[in-house]
């Protein structure tokens, strides 16, 4: 009744100003606690015209519940991030596509369907609205990097209780950089007990802030492929990809072919790893090549270009061996789409 009585004398006041209220397109929601809730079939009648009240009400493009913790708003949410994911990556082909500016503007549209309306919805955020929005990251943070696995530039923009707020006094450029220290040390705190990714975290954590503040240095496919061993490699083929039935080197008969055995051991590329050796050192494990690709551009550059040459090489071999009529069948699997046009171009 009294809902009733408070939007009466609301719309009674806006038609003195001359204006009309649509009332059977206006929506209503009620709001309570975890133990309360409206009786079922509750409505508002204004003017003889009855308005239902609804568990949830889209308002501005933001999906309100009845309990506030914004749950429907992310169930919503998710599929449209993917949908649009998808669609801005059949524009961002790993190799002969964008560069990575462009790929960062792409990253920023997602983005900022992912935080529309974050000052409303930021102290209400749970582990569940979080995880809703954690499965269109991935493809996200992969767009910049040209990468095929889990790997972003920069620290992670995962929604916080306190995103939204304003710091009093802190403002415009002091704010974003406040904005940007704290959230790259919450991603070193949450780097301390990895899930996956350890070899490749293992080198980066020690220089994260570097890495994160550099200048210059260009992340393309085939480097980051063997920055998080995400590639054309034996043992990732074999135990990841199940791709390969041996983790085998193809190029050289090693009994296992990993990121490792590529950069350090590999006989067949011998001559390309000269050059990296000049300038990174006869260390070539993951740590110090990051350290020197950070410590000079030229570094950066020679890991970049070692990176293209032999990576281009096993990716042409591997397509050799698909190729084969006496291929494995598990080399000739594919899934989604790929698959028939992979099949349409096998030999009989």
């Amino acid at each position: 009744m009294l809902a009733t009585a408070g939007v009466t004398h609301c719309v009674a006041r806006i038609r003195r100003l001359g204006l009309e209220v649509a009332l059977t397109k206006c929506e209503a929601i009620c709001l309570f606690g975890p133990r309360r809730a409206p009786p079922g079939g509750a409505e508002i009648i204004v003017g003889g015209v009855p308005i239902a009240v609804r568990p949830t009400l889209l308002y501005l493009g933001v999906l309100l519940d009845s309990k506030w913790n914004f749950k429907a708003h992310f169930e919503r949410l998710a599929p449209k991030l993917l949908r649009a994911a998808a669609a801005f990556g059949r524009i961002l082909p790993n190799l002969g596509g964008p560069k990575a500016s462009c790929r960062r503007l792409y990253t920023g549209v997602v983005r900022s369907m992912a935080l529309y309306g974050a000052p409303v919805w930021a102290d209400s955020v749970s582990s569940h609205n979080i995880a809703q929005l954690r499965r269109p990251q991935r493809p996200r943070a992969c767009w910049p990097v040209l990468c095929p696995g889990t790997w972003t530039r920069g620290p992670s923009r995962r929604c916080t209780s306190g995103a939204g707020r304003r710091e009093p006094g802190v403002r415009g450029t002091k704010r974003r950089t406040k904005l940007l220290e704290d959230a790259t040390e919450m991603w070193v705190q949450r780097l301390e007990r990895p899930r996956a990714g350890s070899r490749t975290i293992k080198a980066v954590r020690p220089v994260l802030h570097d890495w994160v503040e550099r200048r210059s240095g260009v992340l393309t496919f085939r480097l980051t492929q063997v920055l998080s061993g995400h590639g054309c490699f034996g043992s990732y083929l074999h135990k990841v990809a199940q791709r390969e039935p041996t983790p085998e080197c193809h190029q050289c008969g090693a009994g296992v072919d990993s990121v490792q055995h590529t950069l350090a051991e590999c006989p067949v590329f011998g001559e390309e790893r000269e050059e990296l050796v000049a300038q990174v050192g006869q260390d070539l494990s993951l740590p110090a090549v990051v350290q020197a690709m950070l410590g000079s551009e030229s570094a950066w550059e020679t890991v970049l270009t070692f990176c293209e040459h032999v990576m281009g090489d096993k990716e042409a071999a591997e397509r050799e061996r698909e190729a084969r009529a006496e291929a494995d069948p598990m080399r000739r699997r594919r899934k989604g789409r790929r698959r028939a046009a992979h099949e349409r171009n096998l030999p009989p």
